[in-house]
């Protein structure tokens, strides 16, 4: 889940669950940005989601345990000639690595 404010987006949150099945986790994602037009949503190289808009949410998919990047762009851009608006790390059942 992302909440923040577009004129801040070095406040975004990102909100993470871990799941109780041993190596694996369930990951989906949530546009809970009102200020944010839609944006699309990457874990890593995988898309979680394209053009979410606000309270739009992600099929769940699921992970092996470990450490990834998440990264949202507006919707469409080409993310070899961007960065990203926000990002953070996302620790998928921590201390299963």
């Amino acid at each position: 889940m992302i909440l923040g404010n577009l004129d801040r987006p070095d406040k975004f949150r990102f909100l993470a669950l871990t799941s109780d099945a041993p190596g694996i986790t369930t990951i989906s994602f949530i546009n809970a940005t009102p200020s944010l037009a839609a944006m699309d949503v990457y874990l890593g190289e995988q898309t979680l989601i394209l053009g979410a808009n606000y309270s739009d949410m992600s099929e769940p998919q699921e992970f092996l345990s470990g450490t990834y990047d998440i990264s949202v762009y507006p919707v469409e851009a080409n993310r070899d000639e961007i960065d990203p608006l926000t990002g953070t790390q996302l620790i998928a059942n921590p201390g299963e690595e």
